[in-house]
């Protein structure tokens, strides 16, 4: 206990950056046990056949993401366009 109070006083000291690191680490740190807790002796990144679904996403954001290029091609082309009849 007395190592705790000897902790808790040094905290007390710190600056507010110096604070806001401490937190972040033991946020971090709680995180961690937590996760350990929950999945036990399990992997936390899933095996590589329940990774496909993520491919899939990546596919359909990239679809996505071409559609609105190719968007911004034609309006271009248009304003282009419009700009050579003017």
């Amino acid at each position: 206990m007395n190592n705790k109070q000897l902790l808790f006083s040094m905290i007390d000291k710190l600056a507010a950056d110096d604070l806001e690191q401490v937190y972040q680490h033991v946020k971090q740190r709680r995180q961690v046990i937590s996760l350990h807790t929950a999945t036990g002796t399990h992997h936390s990144i899933p095996e590589t056949e329940e990774r496909e679904p993520a491919e899939s996403i990546r596919e359909e954001v990239n679809a996505v993401i071409d559609d609105a290029i190719t968007n911004v091609r034609r309006n271009r082309e248009t304003q282009e366009i419009a700009q050579a009849k003017s």
